[in-house]
This record gives structure tokens, sequence and C-alpha cells, in this order.
């Protein structure tokens, strides 16, 4: 049975070592709490990022831009805001929605933060109060029948998700199929009373 365990540990991690290769010393300062005030840049696209302890990470979904504020969100409140302070391709020009930043750490504690424990979000209508990814116990059906559910994150203090990342099977146009050989993650956005897909990631095309 898929679970978003088997995935963080299966596929999400060896994806994040292969395109990232974080430094294994990170500064004197990681996981200490920053306080910078900046205004904070409201983003259309809806990303899931995952952060590692010195602020930098992947986003999936559209390209994050210089000023995009990444709110980290664990199972019962926010962690941090991390600045992002550059973006880099990935896989080249045929991987364009997976994206390698350099973040900076502007309120919080990144210095545990796994994609276990928390994830991060860019999204202009997450309140930075009240968000939270749900449980995995808590994860809910897809949207689609095909996909699977991988992560889920309330947009505020409610149970129910707003956002969700989803896992599936796929040929190489990124369509749902059970005989495809290919792995694709989609974003959905709960768009008043329904959902909404955002993005489709053929996984391939961004570590060939």
């Amino acid at each position: 049975m898929f679970t978003a365990r088997c995935y963080a540990s299966g596929v999400l991690r060896p994806l994040l070592l292969f395109l990232i290769a974080v430094p294994a010393v990170a500064s004197a300062r990681d996981g200490k709490v920053v306080r910078v005030e900046r205004p904070f840049v409201k983003s259309g696209p809806i990303r899931i990022c995952e952060i590692s302890r010195d602020a930098s990470g992947l986003c999936i979904g559209e390209r994050a831009k210089p000023d995009d504020i990444i709110v980290v969100v664990d199972e019962t409140q926010v962690l941090a805001e991390v600045r992002v302070v550059d973006v880099t391709n990935q896989g080249g020009t045929s991987c364009d929605a997976i994206w390698k930043f350099r973040g900076e750490l502007l309120r919080g504690d990144v210095s545990g933060v796994s994609w276990a424990r928390a994830l991060g979000v860019i999204d202009s209508r997450l309140d930075r109060r009240s968000a939270h990814k749900l449980t995995e116990d808590k994860l809910p059906a897809a949207p689609s029948s095909e996909e699977h559910v991988i992560g889920a994150v309330a947009r505020g203090s409610g149970p129910e998700p707003d956002i969700e990342l989803t896992q599936y099977t796929c040929d190489a146009n990124a369509q749902p199929t059970a005989q495809g050989g290919d792995v694709c993650f989609r974003l959905w956005s709960r768009e008043g009373g329904g959902w909404k897909p955002q993005r489709e990631t053929l996984v391939s095309s961004c570590i060939r």
C-alpha cells in the first residue's frame, strides 16, 4: 500500500539527494531565530517545498521568484518563514517544475525539519498563524482516483486540506496510466467548492 512515509523514503529523499547536493556543513547560525522585517510578496502559483536545515531546498510547481516567502508548517503550527534568495533549474531545460532554491531564514527554526515532520508552502492565501500540514493518518483520498496524496496542507486552523500534493504512475506526457513507466506529481488547490489541478511534474525529466 502506498503511503506518504514510503514515498518520502523511497522517492522524494533519493530525488532530493540527487538534485540538491546540500553541503554537509551548515553555518554556525543554523537553527537560530533571525528577525528580519521584509514586506510579504504575494505569489499566485502554489508550490510545495522541502526545506533543509540551511534554509535551502527544492520546490515543486512553477518556478519560485526571489523574495517569495516559503511558510514552513508542521502538523500543529507554522514553524518558520524563509525568503527565497535565488532559484536554479534542475535537470536542464526539460525540467520545468522542480527547482532548487537558496533561502534566508526570516523567523522561526528549520534546524530539525524533515519531510516526515514539516513541509514548506508558497501560497498567498496561507494563514501564517494557523496553517498546518495534515498527519499521515489524516491524508484524504486524492481528487483523482489514479493518484495518491503524499502531502496535504490546511490554509487555516480547520481540519480539511486546501492544498494537496499527489503522486501517480504516468506516461511520457504526464498523463495517468496503469502501464506507465514514469512517476508524476500533481499539485491541487481547493477553489470554492471543488479541487483545481495546478501543475503536473514528470519526475524523469528532472533526473536524466
